[in-house]
């Protein structure tokens, strides 16, 4: 996993949220978009993702388990992520 992903993704455990704001800053560029299946919406931007990552859809902690794509600049800062619930496909099952 690339630097960026790691510092994305700890800030989903940061409960400080100036400190959960410097890391997703750190780690993305001031376009990104995130999406996942419980965000209603794409979000843009470090304030709409932070705030986000900070109290999840509903104001409860988010606990989600799945698949995600991402996209990043010539810098390594992410510029989009895209989430989806699930594992994937088994075709043993």
């Amino acid at each position: 996993m690339s630097d960026a992903l790691t510092t994305f993704f700890d800030a989903w455990s940061e409960t400080d949220a100036t400190k959960r704001s410097a890391m997703i800053a750190a780690s993305t560029t001031p376009q990104m978009t995130y999406s996942d299946p419980r965000s209603d919406a794409r979000l843009v931007g470090h304030d709409d993702i932070s705030e986000y990552v900070g109290m999840g859809p509903d104001g409860t902690e988010m606990t989600q388990h799945g698949t995600y794509f991402s996209e990043a600049d010539d810098a390594g800062k992410l510029l989009m992520i895209a989430g989806f619930v699930g594992l994937g496909y088994n075709a043993d099952v």
